[in-house]
């Protein structure tokens, strides 16, 4: 007989979808403040080629995370849980994006881009398993394309943010340019911690395989 897909189900599929769209979204936040971040940073006496060129570093620093992170927490997840390893991608990432805003050289910058990518690619293999583990087979390949699909709505908020947020706004508030305000609010998707400790259960496969 077909499993039914209850409400419970439903929110694993929206809390999953929501933990990679906010990822999403912190990285289109980072593509966007990338160059005006390192052109205050290296100060004014920095060429336009010297900045993409640091830029073109952060970016690599982060797909290294990316690829360390979806190593290293896939690894936790097997052994910690689903949802455990999901709450920890989020807070890594929305964490660092954050401290991304108070970078003041360019090491710390790029450490700060390396751990995000840690928490970026920790997340999409956490939050993929998670849903896959946890919703009845018949719906499981609608689940996954929903999450992946709301991928492209993060990148639209990140770009939406940037209408009202300008990142190469030198005095956006308080005397901080807009690129700070941008990764500072980057750390908002860490409310979802709430609901992902609330309702979320580690899937019933995953403690069998535990056993």
């Amino acid at each position: 007989p077909h499993e039914p897909v209850t409400f419970y189900h439903w929110l694993v599929i929206g809390i999953a979808s929501a933990g990679w769209l906010f990822d999403c979204m912190d990285q289109r936040i980072f593509a966007l403040s990338r160059e005006p971040a390192l052109r205050e940073i290296l100060g004014a006496g920095s060429t336009e080629a010297v900045v993409r060129s640091w830029g073109g570093w952060a970016t690599t620093a982060m797909l290294l995370g990316w690829a360390t992170g979806g190593i290293i927490f896939g690894m936790m997840s097997d052994r910690l849980g689903r949802v455990k390893t999901m709450v920890a991608t989020l807070l890594v990432y929305s964490g660092f994006t954050g401290l991304s805003g108070i970078a003041n050289s360019v090491p710390e910058f790029l450490s700060y881009r390396f751990l995000v990518g840690l928490g970026v690619g920790g997340m999409f293999g956490a939050a993929t398993t998670l849903v896959a583990e946890s919703v009845p087979v018949r719906v499981r390949a609608i689940a996954l394309g929903s999450l992946q699909a709301l991928s492209a709505t993060g990148n639209i908020i990140g770009s939406l943010l940037s209408t009202q947020i300008q990142p190469g706004q030198a005095n956006y508030l308080f005397g901080m340019s807009g690129w700070r305000v941008m990764f500072f609010v980057g750390v908002l998707p860490a409310i979802l911690v709430v609901p992902m400790l609330a309702v979320l259960r580690e899937p019933e496969q995953w403690k069998a395989a535990k056993l």
